[in-house]
């Protein structure tokens, strides 16, 4: 059986590794490096089991998601990416209460 933080970290990978393909529009670039940024910080929180910490960071991060979108077609992958992260780390969470 797979340890929850693995699974978290596994999956926050694949949007990191989606996020670094980057993308072809100047305007959706920042946003890339905020995620890119935001993504480091949750590893570091998975890597101290802050599950606080963590969640603030999901929260920021699900707040930036509803005020903007990435407009490049890259930025779908992104979504897709971020949605299965979301998932899981909210599948932990919900059992480590």
């Amino acid at each position: 059986m797979e340890l929850p933080e693995k699974t978290m970290t596994d999956a926050l990978v694949s949007y990191v590794d989606v996020l670094s393909r980057g993308t072809r529009y100047a305007n959706d670039r920042p946003q890339f490096s905020r995620h890119l940024a935001r993504a480091a910080e949750m590893f570091s929180a998975i890597h101290a089991r802050d599950l606080q910490r963590l969640q603030k960071l999901i929260d920021a991060e699900i707040h930036t998601y509803g005020w903007s979108y990435l407009q490049s077609p890259e930025g779908d992958d992104v979504a897709a990416a971020w949605q299965k992260f979301l998932a899981v780390a909210t599948r932990h969470n919900e059992t480590a209460v």
